[in-house]
């Protein structure tokens, strides 16, 4: 006689449905239906389970409806989620410590350094921060991604949050999405999360899916400084692009952004938020944090163009001939540079024109051949992907799926044309063909 197998529960591989929380105040904890009211764990992930607990010891709650049941789950919810945090943070601690005490134990043993010596004993501190103290500005923007790509990845939800936009009459109509590629659309989408704010929480507390951060000063304030300085790092993005930018202005702009960096460290540490318009809306206590956050794009940014800030000397030669000192130039410059410097009409043709212009017109090759071949190196340097980027743009409009039986040849001809800034001869063009006359 065949044996039948006892059927298991747990292979049947029931989900949870979000609408359970409002029906029956329940919520899936490891794969486990919790109750919020009782915090009892049910052993079967089926509604007419969950329905029969509901009845049999939570029936009162039927008299709260609408907008007073949503809050009563939103409360209970937050209350469990504190209840479960007070178990996972102890241990979570620990572990931070004990990776800390490794951590400078490592710096110690490779260093060789004493232990009482300044410089040392900071780098073993910052090193200890960094683990005891992760990168609260990354928790923030994970919490805005997810939330934002729950309400947009789902037609639904987006069609439902625009219709509340439109209901309360806010003053934008959408989110905006993140996309990693294009890091610049995080200023935007930052930016554009923050204004609705409110009416983010409202729409996320009616899906069940609140967001605690929402009601958190510390988080919007956190928010409020990543606006601030995404926005601030987005305009000196736009300044770095664009066609015929040279290495040296480059440099300058980067140069100017380092330094205002460093005014806003100072200004934060006194507690002075005037270039950070939407952090004062928070009137943060503290703000040392945020002068942190400052110094460490200063070092960021002192690391990412150590190289280029090394040929700074010869950038000056090339972007300020007349103001360089002959003396503090390499020898074979010197006695050009000397002759440069003291005519007259090249300096007042300097002034009135660009500076590739006046090489192009009035440093020849015969009275300045070594300052000429200088300028040639620098001009020729591309200072950033503004060329590739633009490149791949036109070859994503030119090979298309409607255009399928476009060759190769034919498509590098084309970009050619397309990306090229010389102007074809077509007088010439027109000359090489012969003239076909009709029969």
């Amino acid at each position: 006689m065949a044996t039948v197998k006892k059927r298991k529960v747990d292979a049947e591989c029931r989900l949870f449905q979000e609408k359970w929380t409002n029906d029956f105040f329940l919520v899936e904890v490891k794969g486990k239906p919790v109750c919020l009211v009782c915090g009892e764990a049910l052993a079967v992930m089926k509604k007419a389970n969950l329905e029969r607990h509901y009845n049999t010891k939570h029936a009162k709650l039927d008299e709260l409806k609408g907008p007073m049941r949503v809050d009563k789950v939103n409360t209970l919810r937050r209350s469990l989620e504190a209840q479960q945090a007070a178990f996972i943070r102890p241990s979570s601690d620990r572990e931070n410590i004990t990776r800390a005490s490794f951590v400078v134990s490592e710096l110690i043993a490779k260093k060789l350094k004493p232990h009482a010596k300044g410089e040392f004993v900071k780098e073993c501190l910052v090193a200890a921060a960094e683990v005891l103290a992760p990168d609260k500005l990354n928790n923030v923007m994970k919490t805005v991604v997810s939330t934002i790509n729950f309400i947009k990845s789902r037609g639904l939800n987006n069609r439902q949050f625009k219709e509340l936009l439109s209901e309360l009459e806010s003053e934008y109509g959408d989110l905006v999405y993140h996309c990693e590629v294009r890091w610049l659309s995080r200023a935007n989408m930052l930016a554009r999360f923050y204004t609705l704010r409110e009416e983010v929480k409202h729409f996320m507390e009616m899906k069940g899916k609140p967001v605690m951060e929402l009601s958190d000063g510390k988080f919007l304030s956190d928010l409020a400084f990543m606006v601030d300085i995404t926005k601030h790092l987005s305009e000196l993005n736009i300044k770095l692009q664009g066609p015929n930018q040279l290495v040296s202005s480059l440099l300058s702009n980067v140069k100017t952004f380092e330094v205002k960096l460093r005014l806003w460290q100072e200004q934060l540490e006194r507690g002075n938020t005037v270039h950070f318009p939407t952090l004062q809306e928070q009137k943060p206590d503290v703000m040392t944090e945020y002068a942190g956050e400052c110094a460490k794009l200063v070092q960021a940014f002192d690391e990412r163009f150590h190289d280029v800030k090394n040929i700074q000397r010869e950038l000056d030669m090339f972007a300020m001939p007349f103001n360089v000192q002959p003396s503090d130039v390499p020898d074979k410059f010197q006695m050009e540079i000397i002759e440069l410097q003291n005519n007259n009409e090249l300096k007042a043709k300097y002034n009135n024109l660009s500076l590739l212009d006046f090489y192009k017109l009035y440093v020849s090759a015969e009275d300045f051949p070594i300052l000429r071949r200088h300028a040639l190196k620098f001009a020729s340097l591309f200072g950033t992907t503004y060329r590739c980027e633009q490149f791949f743009s036109k070859l994503t409009l030119a090979k298309t799926r409607f255009r399928s039986r476009l060759t190769d040849p034919n498509l590098e001809n084309q970009l050619r044309v397309a990306s090229s800034s010389l102007p074809a001869d077509i007088r010439c063009l027109s000359k090489e063909k012969q003239f076909q006359p009709s029969h």
